[in-house]
């Protein structure tokens, strides 16, 4: 262990670790990281699912995903998850910042407001 007194030791790889680190954050703070993200996962998609692979693909979607515990379990298709779970999970969070921005009062105009 290196001691130093006065400026703490940075080690080389703690440097390059907190650049592409910095990078990531800048990104996924983006506006545009989502549609971005969302666009390259439906090319990637309909790639697939046109290629020779399709059978693959179609049979990973159609295949079970469990969670609970014994005695109580959810077993659907991966397919039923992403299209009734993860909606589920994205209409919830964009009503709750919704509901954050109407009483709080933080749109980004005043003007915009059409609630009130």
């Amino acid at each position: 262990m290196k001691r130093s007194f006065g400026k703490e030791y940075v080690a080389p790889w703690e440097k390059v670790f907190d650049r592409a680190l910095t990078l990531l954050e800048e990104f996924i703070h983006r506006q545009t990281t989502g549609g971005v993200l969302l666009m390259l996962c439906a090319i990637a998609a309909l790639t697939i699912a046109n290629s020779p692979w399709n059978g693959a693909y179609h049979h990973l979607l159609e295949m079970p995903f469990t969670i609970g515990m014994q005695g109580f379990q959810l077993s659907k298709s991966l397919h039923h998850w992403i299209n009734d779970g993860l909606m589920a999970l994205f209409f919830s969070s964009s009503g709750w910042n919704s509901n954050v921005r109407f009483w709080w009062g933080n749109w980004p105009t005043q003007n915009r407001r059409c609630f009130r």
